[in-house]
């Protein structure tokens, strides 16, 4: 896994549209080049001083403010892991924490708070600003029209496109009633006339006091998690962040149960080496009984909830989610991507398997479009049928409504061949 890959559409970046606020002062003369040590995309004005830089030359044009202290330069797409780096050069103690590190880990968080999701909600955002924009400017252009004898053309109001929300159904299904313990990442940006800002940097302090912004939230606990190190934190690239299990560990104050079952399967699940390059889990599942048994204060009895529910096998978290439903059902437990060996037949490797009752479920993901791995799963299915096996294939739409269509189906043939529950 990259997990330097930039946050998408340069959320954090800085000039029109995105975080920071430009200060720029007329100047007679182009600003001098920045110091051949300055080579970060995004500084702090204590390392810009250090190196040579006068402090008025931080208002030039080619340089955005971005929050109290933290500039970055005009161009360079800005990622929240370079925010995050440009503290942690600065002071030792300094470190990602909290839903900034889990994104920098790559944890499977819930939509709303993945890059993906804010990418989306910024676009949404974006296209919403337009639509009022132009619907704010239709009298102009009707008035004009009027003065100049020619009727206006109709227009029509922009309906906000919210497939992004629906096609991610693995992300965003939850039971009626549910509440988010997290405010959603960006969701001012969606009511009329507010202007979109990314969600902030969650940064660990060590014993320092700081103060947080709009930009950055600073939390002042140290780490817990005595596996990772004398400190309990990693070292990726000059930045800083909490290891993925005390990462894990302190979401628990801000995720459901739900979202904690899913990162702990995510981080005890065995990788496949060939796509991967490593053999072992990020985790065990005793790691994480240990991580939850030692937590405390809020979250605490979440996190030994979730973890009571993780299991080793799921590969996404659409399979954890249709596991927790199944259970939660009522029907029996099934077997997590367990290869089926029956002789002179491939049967493949299912999500979900009930052998007892020669059931197993396929989850469609977005790779099962691709033509190589389409002809492969007719092959596995026509397999499947010929030795009695009942195949039940889910899409996102099965998971929504706490997974209601994909239960239904899957206890449909569960009792077709035999289950009596």
């Amino acid at each position: 896994m990259d997990i330097g890959v930039p946050l998408t559409c340069g959320l954090w970046t800085s000039g029109k549209g995105g975080a920071g606020v430009r200060h720029a002062v007329p100047m007679s003369r182009p600003p001098s080049a920045l110091p051949t040590s300055l080579t970060a995309p995004v500084f702090t004005r204590r390392e810009a001083v250090r190196a040579g830089v006068r402090p008025d030359r931080l208002l030039a044009e080619d340089i955005t403010w971005i929050d109290r202290g933290l500039y970055s330069r005009i161009g360079p797409e800005v990622r929240e892991r370079d925010i995050v780096a440009a503290y942690t050069r600065g002071e030792e103690g300094v470190m990602a924490c909290g839903i900034t590190a889990a994104r920098i880990w790559g944890l499977p968080l819930p939509w709303e708070h993945s890059a993906r999701g804010i990418a989306a909600a910024k676009e949404k955002a974006e296209r919403r600003a337009k639509a009022a924009g132009a619907r704010n400017q239709a009298p102009e252009r009707a008035a004009s029209a009027e003065r100049s004898g020619h009727s206006p053309r109709p227009t029509r109001d922009a309906v906000p496109d919210d497939a992004e929300d629906a096609a991610v159904a693995e992300g965003a299904a939850r039971a009626p009633g549910t509440r988010r313990r997290v405010r959603r990442a960006g969701a001012a940006a969606g009511e009329p006339g507010t202007a979109w800002a990314p969600p902030p940097v969650h940064l660990l302090a060590g014993r320092s006091r700081r103060r947080s912004s709009a930009r950055v939230v600073w939390h002042r606990r140290q780490p817990r998690d005595p596996g990772a190190g004398p400190s309990g934190v990693v070292l990726d690239e000059g930045t800083r962040v909490t290891s993925r299990l005390q990462t894990w560990q302190d979401l628990a104050a801000v995720l459901s149960a739900e979202d904690l079952t899913i990162i702990g399967d995510h981080l005890v699940r065995i990788p496949r080496d060939i796509y991967e390059g490593r053999t072992g889990p990020h985790c065990t599942v005793e790691d994480l009984v240990r991580a939850a048994a030692r937590c405390r204060g809020p979250g605490a009895k979440r996190l030994r909830q979730a973890v009571a529910d993780v299991r080793v096998g799921s590969d996404s978290p659409a399979e954890t989610r249709l596991r927790l439903a199944v259970r939660a059902a009522g029907l029996p437990e099934p077997v997590l991507n367990r290869t089926l060996n029956l002789p002179g037949a491939w049967l493949g490797t299912p999500d979900l398997a009930w052998p007892e009752w020669k059931v197993c479920v396929e989850h469609e993901g977005a790779h099962h479009r691709e033509e190589k791995q389409f002809d492969s799963d007719i092959t596995r299915t026509e397999n499947r049928q010929e030795m009695g096996w009942l195949e039940v294939r889910t899409v996102a739409t099965d998971l929504r409504d706490s997974c209601a269509r994909g239960v239904a189906r899957i206890a449909r043939a569960l009792r077709e061949h035999g289950w009596h529950g």
